[in-house]
């Protein structure tokens, strides 16, 4: 029994630590270094010139909406990327 007094059983808890895992591993920086996005994959992106939300195509990336000041830079200013999350299921 823990210090609270709850009992969870190991495979509840192993079913958290997988999903916590996933969680991790799809909201990591991935170094441009490392690997590129899929072609038109929209990522966010880090640079020297911030965060901004973009669209990878095999010739670099490309400018979204998000963010006037990376606009038109290419492959050499960004340095980091990871997925964009998945957008809501409920509409509003």
């Amino acid at each position: 029994m823990s210090e609270c007094g709850v009992m969870v059983p190991i495979e509840e808890l192993r079913e958290l630590q997988e999903r916590f895992n996933n969680f991790v591993a799809a909201h990591k920086w991935i170094s441009v270094d490392e690997r590129m996005p899929e072609e038109n994959q929209d990522v966010l992106t880090f640079s020297i010139a911030g965060m901004c939300a973009m669209t990878y195509r095999a010739d670099g990336f490309v400018r979204s909406i998000t963010c006037r000041r990376c606009y038109g830079m290419g492959l050499g200013g960004i340095t980091h990327w990871q997925p964009l999350p998945e957008p809501p299921k409920e509409q509003p």
